[in-house]
C-alpha cells in the first residue's frame, strides 16, 4: 500500500525505518499521549518495528526527507458493545506538531479505509486536547467518555470515543475536474466561465484542495502563485447546502499549512481574494486588511 500528498506518503514499515522510529518513539509525550511506554532504547523500537511489520502498520513519511514520522495503526473496536467496523490509533513526532500532517494523514488513510468498512472509531484521553482537535476536524461523532487502562504505563483515565460513518465523510483532495469546477461555479451562483477558461486555471493553479462528500464535491479553492514571494487564494467555493459548517475553514488551513511549508523562514506574502462582506471569515484565519487594499476591473460584467 502507497498513499500519497504533496507533502506526505503512507506506507508500509519496512526494517530501513529502525532510527526513524526510535526518534519519535522515544520521546515521552509520544508514548504518553498514544498509551504505551516510550521506547528507551533501539533494541526496543527494533521489536516494535518487527511487530509493526507483522501487523501492517501503517509509516507516516515526510516525502521532503523520506522520514518516517509517524504510524497509524489499525484495530478491532475497543469499545465492547462495537462489534462492526474498525479503530484508528496514530502517534506524531512533537517536531512536527501544528503544521496539519496528522490531520492530511488521517484524512487520506480514512478515504483507504471506508473503502472496505462502513464505520471508523477513535479515541483519545479525555486530557489530550490536541488529538481531540484532529479527531474534531475529521468529522468524527462524539459518543462517549469511558475509563481506558493503559497498563503498559500504569495509566487509568477517562477516554473519549468517537465514530464516523461513510456517508458523513468528507475527503480532502489535492485536485479536482474541469467538469467539477464548471458544476460547483454554478451550484453557488457565479457567473459562467467558458471550457478555455477553466481549461486554463485548473491546469495553472498551483495549489488545488477539493472536499467529496459519497464522492460528490461539495467544495474548493485554489492558489495562484510564483512560488516563491507571492501567494493569491482564490475561488473558494462550497456547495449552498453545507456551508457553515467549517468546510470553508478546513480547505483554507490546509491550503495554508502548504503554502507555509513552501515559504519556510523566508519573506513572503499571502493575498486573498475576498467576496465583500466576507472579510472577517479570512481575518478569523489570520488575514489583515491593515497594510493592503483591493481593486477590481470586471471586464464584460454580468448584467
Amino acid at each position: 500500500m502507497q498513499l500519497f500528498t504533496k507533502r506526505l506518503e503512507l506506507r508500509y514499515f519496512k526494517q530501513t525505518d529502525l532510527e526513524d522510529l526510535y526518534d519519535y518513539a522515544s520521546k515521552p509525550l509520544v508514548g504518553d499521549n498514544a498509551g504505551w511506554p516510550y521506547h528507551k532504547s533501539l533494541e526496543e523500537s527494533k521489536k516494535i518495528l518487527t511487530h509493526f511489520i507483522q501487523q501492517k502498520e501503517i509509516a507516516i513519511v515526510h516525502r521532503s526527507n523520506s522520514k518516517v514520522i509517524g504510524s497509524i495503526g489499525v484495530m478491532n473496536p475497543t469499545l465492547p458493545e462495537v462489534t462492526m467496523g474498525k479503530e484508528l490509533a496514530y502517534a506524531l513526532h512533537p517536531d512536527y506538531w501544528g503544521k496539519g500532517l496528522i490531520t492530511e494523514a488521517l484524512n487520506l488513510f480514512l478515504q483507504y479505509l471506508f473503502e472496505q468498512y462502513p464505520i471508523v472509531y477513535v479515541c483519545h484521553f479525555v486530557s489530550n486536547i490536541h488529538s481531540k482537535k484532529v479527531i474534531q476536524k475529521l468529522g468524527f461523532t462524539y459518543l462517549k467518555d469511558t475509563i481506558y487502562e493503559a497498563l503498559e504505563i500504569n495509566k487509568i483515565e477517562f477516554a473519549s470515543y468517537y465514530c464516523l460513518n461513510k456517508k458523513d465523510f468528507i475527503a480532502l483532495k489535492e485536485n479536482f475536474e474541469e467538469e467539477e469546477y464548471r458544476y460547483l461555479r454554478n451550484r453557488v451562483g457565479w457567473q459562467e466561465l467558458t471550457t478555455r477558461q477553466i481549461q486554463s486555471l485548473v491546469i495553472h493553479s498551483n495549489y488545488k484542495v477539493a472536499l467529496y462528500q459519497n464522492n460528490k464535491i461539495v467544495g474548493l479553492a485554489r492558489v495562484l502563485s510564483d512560488q516563491s514571494y507571492l501567494y493569491l487564494l482564490a475561488d473558494m467555493m462550497i456547495d449552498p447546502t453545507l456551508q457553515r459548517g467549517g468546510l470553508g475553514r478546513k480547505m483554507l488551513r490546509y491550503l495554508l499549512h502548504q503554502i507555509e511549508e513552501e515559504i519556510g523562514g523566508n519573506l513572503a506574502r499571502i493575498y486573498v481574494m475576498s467576496l465583500k462582506g466576507k472579510e472577517l471569515f479570512y481575518e478569523s484565519l489570520g488575514f489583515s486588511k491593515d497594510n493592503v487594499t483591493g481593486l477590481l476591473i470586471l471586464k464584460n460584467k454580468e448584467k
